[in-house]
């Protein structure tokens, strides 16, 4: 043919190197389990520092996974479900028909589908939705389960779980389950993203069921810690949500455990700007945490359900003890709630 010199074909071509200004996009199920391929050893611990951004839906249904975490290790990237190359071009991308069925003990004490989450980690505008994950163990040591995150450093925002999580562990060590993360000594912060079936503030609908001899259960955390220094406090700001939880006691057993509807225990942090819907049967219950110390809460509302129950007044049934608010507190402060 005839060369026209005043032709002009563009080409665009994105470059992903994992970088922050360019992540890797995740276009199918063999991307997101691919995440995996990023994690090396740094300073002797095996860490992903790489970024991702979904690109699409990941369908996980009809798959069962048998591990306790999809991704092990220490992940200090960022995943953002927020597919976006301007301002104006972002779309929400979700995941979902996450299945675990998890019998076998291994020697690490988080289980999630992060294992970790480190301290310069970001999980935002992550949609995780019918989940159903379950984790019988025996572990030799403390445990600390979620269905997002086994142990979170580092940050989660704008984002929204929601499906059932059961966890049995026969040994009498510490048991903290949480419906998004076990261990919380992060940040987390709200304006979710919008659910058509959810409140705009909701970040986790959860159904959670624990038999162990030793519990604490959370709605969104199984334990929130920071350190005893005032600048080192865990923050929690804007996490709302609905939490199903049932502590069974174990039978021959000196057990005790402490429900609620945010965290079931909560030691030298800061929550804020909560709304919680809370139905929970335990020994030692309250509506947002089963207990806190060194805990400044500010305008947490607990919204409690009448289960036309004797036995759950009000969502609420503690064995030993039951708290509107906490079941049990100590040099903690509540304002404005």
């Amino acid at each position: 043919g005839r060369y026209e010199p005043s032709t002009y074909i563009t080409i665009r071509v994105k470059v992903a190197d994992g970088s922050k200004a360019y992540p890797f996009e995740i276009a199918n199920t063999q991307d997101f389990f691919n995440i995996a391929n990023g994690y090396k050893m740094v300073s002797d611990v095996l860490t992903n520092e790489y970024h991702y951004m979904l690109a699409k839906n990941i369908n996980l249904a009809g798959q069962v996974f048998t591990q306790h975490s999809l991704f092990g290790g220490v992940f200090n990237g960022s995943l953002t479900g927020l597919m976006q190359y301007t301002e104006d071009s972002a779309v929400q991308r979700s995941i979902y028909g996450y299945k675990v069925v998890s019998d076998t003990q291994q020697t690490r004490p988080y289980y999630g589908m992060f294992e970790q989450v480190g301290i310069d980690g970001i999980l935002d505008h992550i949609v995780l939705t019918q989940t159903d994950v379950q984790y019988k163990t025996e572990q030799a040591e403390t445990l600390y389960a979620g269905i997002l995150v086994g142990k979170l450093d580092g940050k989660i925002t704008q984002s929204y779980v929601s499906g059932k999580l059961f966890v049995e562990n026969t040994t009498d060590k510490d048991t903290f389950v949480g419906g998004v993360v076990g261990l919380h000594s992060g940040y987390s912060a709200g304006d979710s993203v919008d659910q058509s079936t959810q409140s705009n503030n909701t970040n986790y609908s959860v159904s959670i069921a624990v038999t162990a001899p030793k519990a604490y259960v959370g709605g969104w955390a199984g334990s929130v810690q920071g350190q005893e220094e005032s600048t080192h406090l865990s923050m929690i700001e804007g996490v709302n949500g609905f939490a199903s939880i049932v502590v069974n006691p174990v039978k021959d057993t000196t057990s005790m455990s402490m429900a609620g509807g945010l965290a079931g225990v909560v030691l030298d942090a800061t929550i804020g700007n909560a709304i919680i819907q809370p139905v929970i049967q335990a020994d030692v219950v309250g509506g947002m945490a089963g207990a806190t110390y060194n805990t400044q809460m500010d305008h947490i509302t607990v919204e409690l359900l009448d289960m036309a129950d004797t036995n759950a007044t009000y969502g609420l049934y503690g064995r030993k003890v039951t708290g509107g608010m906490i079941g049990l507190m100590d040099a903690s402060t509540i304002t404005f709630s």
